[in-house]
């Protein structure tokens, strides 16, 4: 995840949520953290473009439970 592939579009920030949840797992919470805040921002970035893309909006959704920022979870689930 170093250099992700833009090939990969959506795939990457997806990698990179689920890389946060086994950092997580794995007891590496300062980690988690930041993968997270790195995938929230490639994610965000790519609703931009793809608005009505729901494996987008879940992504999100997930990233931001973990991120604890309930509201803009919530906000996401109504919206997907």
């Amino acid at each position: 995840m170093a250099r992700p592939d833009p090939a990969l579009g959506v795939f990457n920030g997806d990698l990179r949520f689920h890389l946060g949840w086994a950092q997580e797992v794995a007891g590496d919470h300062v980690a988690a953290q930041e993968t997270w805040r790195q995938a929230r921002s490639e994610l965000e970035h790519l609703l931009k473009e793809q608005p009505e893309n729901y494996f987008l909006i879940d992504d999100l959704a997930l990233t931001n439970v973990d991120l604890g920022d309930k509201a803009a979870a919530i906000e996401l689930t109504e919206r997907g």
